[in-house]
């Protein structure tokens, strides 16, 4: 799914939050596998956002990009600025949303410009 925010909540130990509507297919794989990924998307990767902005399209197996699984078993994205492999901690209902929190376990770094999403649309952040 695609994200409109991800938090830091904490340093040590690393820590971050995500926020997952319950109708998204997403929720339950997280709340019932204790496991899941957030990638950092490089500026060239928009269509990718897009792509995983649509509920139905949760799935990695649905995804146009390729995936390698780690050794704890979670999907993650290769080509991407980054990815956090996180355990999840601990979880809050919230409206119609359940905030995930997550320990990160493994940080993965790549290559490229971050994907910025700012007033409505996709742009780019340009070395000063």
């Amino acid at each position: 799914m695609t994200a409109n925010s991800v938090t830091s909540v904490s340093l040590e130990p690393p820590l971050v939050l995500v926020c997952v509507g319950h109708e998204r297919t997403i929720h339950d794989l997280i709340a019932e596998g204790g496991k899941f990924s957030v990638s950092f998307l490089t500026s060239d990767q928009g269509d990718l956002a897009l792509h995983f902005a649509i509920s139905t399209n949760d799935r990695s197996e649905d995804s146009p990009v390729e995936y390698r699984t780690s050794a704890s078993g979670v999907p993650l994205p290769q080509d991407c600025l980054a990815s956090l492999e996180c355990q999840l901690e601990m979880s809050h209902q919230a409206g119609d949303h359940t905030i995930f929190l997550g320990r990160v376990l493994e940080l993965n770094r790549g290559e490229g410009r971050p994907l910025v999403f700012y007033r409505g649309g996709f742009t780019k952040v340009e070395e000063p």
